[in-house]
């Protein structure tokens, strides 16, 4: 890693080398320690830190290289204080690409290329922009320079649809000596907005909802409508729709938690369809007195509600019937004709 550095400046490398002099690397694996690995500048009067996990592999030298490359340019940058010794990852990143040495296969191109266009990609995501175009910038050992502009067929912050042009656009070329840094720049950049959730608690943009109902209207190529209770015994006739709209208010205005009535607090038995099957009911006054085998008296009986069904012309009807029993249960129960079935119960 200190031969790497060398070549490129003598001064580089004893910057370098004062993170194996002194303990400021966090290398070996322990129990307990994150992934990862990172550079951290902390404030501008105090060294960095050298997080990794060293395992002894190529990567892992490849990563100790990298992150060495941070932490000088952070030590480099530590006189300008601590408001202007920060700067951008795609900045950043020159320095950490220099470290990790020469290029001489399309490979390890491809690899560095990987890791400066996740970064470029993850700074456009969070300022919502999307970039039209690339800028290459290739340095070479023998300290030549080599520029490449990639234009994009669309404005765009995807990763994948990017490094894919990047591929195409290199794949063939050669150049005269080892590669020894890289640099990428978006270009060309236009507002991609944000990505924002619909909803956060109990406040509502009514912009995105709007937004997100007009293009699913038009993918589904029918109205988003609104589902309310209605009163009604039969299962069939308890739901109503009505057309959605989002809620309007003045801007900046915080939504109102909905009212709820002394009736909404309590548990609303829900019916749950059974499979139907056929019992035995004993009728006293024209309503069910008992039901099941052993019979079990019906404490109160609601019903019943005449349902009229037709499939290809034939009409089936029958007598719905919501009985409790003398054990707590409360079911769903229809007849059909002169037979008796259960239908579902409440929970």
């Amino acid at each position: 890693v200190l031969d790497a550095y060398r070549g490129l400046a003598p001064g580089f490398a004893d910057k370098a080398e004062t993170f194996f002099q002194n303990p400021w690397i966090d290398a070996r694996p322990r129990g307990g320690k994150s992934s990862g690995a990172y550079s951290h500048p902390v404030t501008a009067d105090r060294h960095p830190y050298v997080f990794m996990n060293y395992m002894g592999e190529r990567r892992d030298v490849l990563t100790l290289a990298h992150e060495l490359g941070h932490a000088v340019h952070q030590t480099l940058a530590a006189p300008l204080g601590t408001l202007l010794a920060d700067t951008p990852l795609t900045l950043a990143e020159t320095a950490s690409i220099f470290g990790e040495g020469r290029i001489e296969d399309e490979t390890q191109v491809f690899f560095a290329l990987r890791a400066l266009l996740a970064r470029l990609c993850d700074d456009l995501e969070r300022s919502g922009k999307r970039c039209g175009a690339l800028q290459l910038e290739i340095e070479l050992e023998d300290a030549g320079r080599a520029q490449i502009d990639v234009p994009l067929a669309t404005p765009t912050a995807d990763e994948r649809g990017i490094f894919d042009v990047l591929r195409a656009t290199l794949e063939g070329r050669t150049f005269q000596a080892a590669i020894v840094g890289l640099r990428l720049q978006a270009a060309r950049l236009e507002e991609g907005g944000e990505r924002l959730t619909l909803f956060a608690e109990d406040d509502v943009d009514a912009q995105a909802v709007g937004l997100a109902l007009a293009r699913l209207e038009a993918s589904l190529g029918e109205p988003a409508r609104r589902a309310r209770i209605v009163p009604a015994h039969p299962l069939e006739e308890r739901f109503g729709y009505d057309r959605f709209s989002a809620p309007a208010r003045a801007h900046g205005a915080k939504a109102e938690a909905p009212a709820f009535s002394a009736l909404s607090a309590q548990a609303v038995p829900q019916l749950r369809l059974l499979h139907v099957r056929e019992i035995q009911v004993s009728v006293r006054a024209g309503q069910p007195a008992a039901i099941g085998t052993p019979a079990r008296n019906v404490l109160e009986c609601i019903g019943p509600w005449r349902i009229e069904e037709g499939w290809f012309g034939a009409q089936v009807a029958r007598d719905e019937y919501d009985v409790l029993l003398e054990d707590g249960g409360l079911y769903r129960i229809f007849r059909q004709g002169e037979r008796w079935y259960v239908r579902g119960a409440y929970d």
